[in-house]
């Protein structure tokens, strides 16, 4: 028979015994790349027998047949198998994506999402947390509370489990005292990515964290300072820690907590989307971790509970969680709070975020 005719149905049979594999397997995905692979292997094994019975005759003395066409069909084979082997690795690289609803709504998977942060659609996997439905614009009890606590628990426990190995993305619109919950059980999660939405005027798109850019390394950004009371009483057991990331809290905010010592860190300019790099959240992160277990601690020797209200977007209070979870047994006690801007007073509900009384809902 023809060798050109044994290439090729080597390589239609490796193809189709491959192809069937992945179809009884139910591995749609890796069907086509597999199916290349099957091919480039049927086209190979065949040419690189021939190559060697060739070399072989030549080596004896004696004149190679003529019409032999196994070099080209050796590099056809091997370019297939090496392109088969590409596409199903990036075929079975996964974006994994942690999305909390809790205020408002956004799918990364939607179409202008995939757009604005150019991801390949076929890679993300998004898992969804919401509980809008139960949160209401914050009129929710203990009851409640209980639900989403355990709800945000649940599922980011399998979503550590699934980006262990893969790329980890989060972002969403939720209540920075449940953003920051959830952080607290990613402390071993591989968080990577972080998408942030920009809804300012004219703009209204995701936008992704990225590596600093040297124009933004060389002009530097605002940076987080921390204030404390003029008269620190070192004798108290709570304390109050005011951080303005998005916007600067107020003291009119801050009125419902009179007579408690209040730890300010803010920036200059606080607005939203100012965190635009990698470096700058990490910078900002080190910060807030740095005041909280080693500023208050030398400052507050007493201390047993911060009560912590801030203005910042998803990826500060998500790694703010994963720096708490990682001390979950060493912080002191820390209640993190909604800010409704109706209520009175505007910090009306918190929750627990550490400690033997974590995820306990606490109204003021």
């Amino acid at each position: 028979m023809n060798s050109t005719i044994i290439i090729i149905i080597s390589a239609v049979v490796m193809g189709g015994i491959l192809l069937i594999i992945d179809l009884i397997k139910g591995n749609k995905e890796t069907t086509t790349s597999d199916a290349i692979i099957g091919v480039g292997l049927g086209m190979f094994g065949p040419s690189v027998y021939e190559t060697f019975i060739n070399a072989t005759i030549i080596l004896s003395g004696k004149e190679a047949p003529e019409g032999m066409n196994q070099y080209v069909s050796l590099i056809c084979g091997f370019l297939l198998i090496v392109i088969g082997i590409y596409y199903r690795k990036n075929l079975k690289e996964k974006v994994h994506v942690l999305n909390m609803h809790g205020l408002i709504q956004r799918d990364i998977s939607d179409a202008s999402a995939i757009k604005d942060l150019k991801l390949a659609d076929y890679k993300v996997k998004e898992q969804i947390i919401d509980f809008i439905p139960f949160f209401d614009n914050g009129k929710i009890d203990s009851k409640i509370n209980g639900f989403i606590c355990n709800q945000i628990e649940n599922n980011v426990i399998k979503f550590t489990a699934k980006a262990t190995d893969s790329v980890g993305c989060f972002t969403g619109m939720a209540p920075i005292p449940y953003t920051i919950y959830a952080g607290t059980f990613m402390e071993n999660a591989n968080i990577n990515r972080y998408f942030e939405y920009d809804g300012r005027s004219g703009k209204k798109k995701y936008y992704e964290l990225k590596k600093a850019t040297r124009k933004q390394k060389k002009e530097g950004w605002p940076r987080l300072e921390v204030s404390f009371p003029n008269s620190i009483n070192t004798n108290s057991t709570e304390i109050v820690l005011a951080l303005s990331v998005s916007h600067t809290i107020s003291e009119q905010n801050l009125a419902q907590f009179t007579g408690k010592d209040i730890v300010k860190l803010q920036l200059q300019g606080a607005t939203d989307n100012i965190i635009q790099s990698k470096e700058q959240l990490e910078e900002y992160t080190n910060v807030i971790y740095n005041c909280i277990n080693t500023d208050i601690d030398n400052k507050y020797p007493a201390l047993q509970k911060i009560h912590l209200v801030a203005s910042i977007p998803s990826c500060v209070s998500v790694t703010i969680g994963k720096s708490v979870g990682l001390r979950t047994n060493r912080n002191v006690n820390i209640i993190a709070y909604h800010f409704i801007r109706e209520a009175n007073p505007v910090y009306k509900f918190g929750i627990y975020i550490n400690g033997s009384n974590k995820g306990k809902y606490i109204e003021r």
